[in-house]
C-alpha cells in the first residue's frame, strides 16, 4: 500500500468512527472547563467595574494587560494577546521545539500530564477502532472500546516515558548546539550567514522531534496490532518500520501536518477577535473555537488511521 492510499484509507475509517472525535472533544472540554472558569474569575476580579471593561470591547488593552502581569501568578500569568485566534498554537509550538513546556505554571503542567495519561488510556481503543485490532475494527460497542483501552494502557505509559527520555536528549542537544552556534557567530558580520545557520539548526531539531513522534506513533500501532508487550521491542518495531519507509512515513505525517496548518490559517482568518460585547458574539466565538478543536482532533485521528493502514498494508 502506498502512503497516498493509506491516507485515503485512514480518513475513510475515521468517517465511520466519528463518535471518537466527539468523545475526545468532550474529554478536552471537561478538562479545560475548570481552568476557563478560574481564569474568567481572576480576570473579572482584575477588571472590577473599571473603564477597562469598555476599552476591551473595542480591542485588547495592552496597558491593562501589563498591569495584570505585574502581580499575576498561576494560570492568569499565561493570559495575553498571543492567545487570540491562532496565537496559542504558535505559542505552544515554540515551547515544544524549545522544550519549555514544563516552564508553564505547575497547575497547567499538571493538567497537561493528566491529559497525557487520559490520552494514553484512550489511545488503545482509538487505534483498535480505526482498524488495527486483530479482529478488524475491534470489538463493537463501548465495552469493546474501553477493553482495548485497558489492554494497552500501561504499555503506552512505558512508551511515553521512553519517548520522553529521547525528547529530553534532543532538547539538551538543542541547547548545547545553539549555545555553540551563538558563540561561533559572534564575529560574523553578515547577518544572512548567522540566520542561515540558525535555520539549519532549527530544521535539524524539528526533524529529530518529528522522527521521534512518528516512530512512537508506529510503536503504539505495533502494540495494538501485534500485541507487543515490551516498550523497547515496540519502539524498535516502530523505528525499523520508519527506517524501511522513511519517505512514505514522513510524507504521510507531513501532509496531515500541512492540512493542520491550513486549518489553523482558516481559523485565524475567521475567528472573532476580542471585541465581543454581546452574548451572541461570545457564543459565536466559542462555537468557532470548538469547531476548530474538533477539526484538529479529527486530523489527529485521521493521521492515526492512515498510519495504521500504512503499517498493516
Amino acid at each position: 500500500m502506498t502512503w497516498i492510499n493509506a491516507l485515503v484509507n485512514g480518513f475513510a475509517r475515521l468517517a465511520r468512527a466519528w463518535k471518537m472525535v466527539l468523545l475526545l472533544w468532550l474529554v478536552n472540554v471537561a478538562l479545560a472547563a475548570p481552568f476557563a472558569v478560574a481564569l474568567a474569575s481572576d480576570l473579572d476580579a482584575s477588571l472590577g467595574k473599571s473603564r477597562v471593561h469598555e476599552s476591551l470591547l473595542e480591542g485588547f488593552d495592552m496597558g491593562w494587560q501589563g498591569e495584570l502581569q505585574e502581580d499575576a501568578s498561576g494560570i492568569v500569568s499565561t493570559f495575553g494577546p498571543e492567545l487570540l485566534r491562532g496565537g496559542a498554537f504558535f505559542e505552544n509550538l515554540e515551547r515544544w521545539w524549545k522544550g519549555d513546556l514544563l516552564s508553564l505554571p505547575p497547575l497547567l503542567v499538571g493538567a497537561g500530564l493528566v491529559y497525557a495519561v487520559i490520552w494514553a488510556f484512550l489511545l488503545g481503543g482509538v487505534i483498535e477502532r480505526l482498524g488495527a485490532g486483530p479482529h478488524g475494527a475491534g470489538a463493537p460497542g463501548a465495552a469493546g472500546f474501553f477493553g482495548a483501552c485497558g489492554r494497552s494502557f500501561f504499555r503506552f505509559l512505558r512508551l511515553a516515558l521512553l519517548s520522553g527520555v529521547l525528547y529530553y536528549l534532543v532538547y539538551r542537544l538543542a541547547r548545547a548546539g545553539f549555545g555553540w552556534l551563538s558563540d561561533s557567530m559572534r564575529d560574523v558580520t553578515v547577518e544572512r550567514t548567522a540566520l542561515a545557520w540558525t535555520f539549519v539548526g532549527l530544521a535539524v531539531i524539528v526533524l529529530l522531534l518529528t522522527v521521534i513522534r512518528v516512530v512512537f506513533d508506529y510503536a503504539k500501532i505495533a502494540v495494538v496490532t501485534e500485541g507487543r508487550r515490551s516498550a523497547l521491542g515496540a519502539a524498535w518495531r516502530g523505528l525499523s518500520f520508519v527506517g524501511s519507509r522513511p519517505v512514505g512515513t514522513l510524507l504521510l505525517y507531513g501532509v496531515v501536518t500541512f492540512g493542520g496548518l491550513l486549518l489553523l490559517a482558516l481559523y485565524a482568518a475567521i475567528a472573532p477577535g476580542p471585541g465581543q460585547g454581546t452574548w451572541l458574539g461570545v457564543i459565536l466565538a466559542f462555537l468557532v473555537g470548538q469547531l476548530a478543536l474538533a477539526s484538529k482532533l479529527a486530523l489527529r485521528l485521521g493521521l492515526l488511521g492512515s498510519e495504521t493502514a500504512y503499517f498493516r498494508g
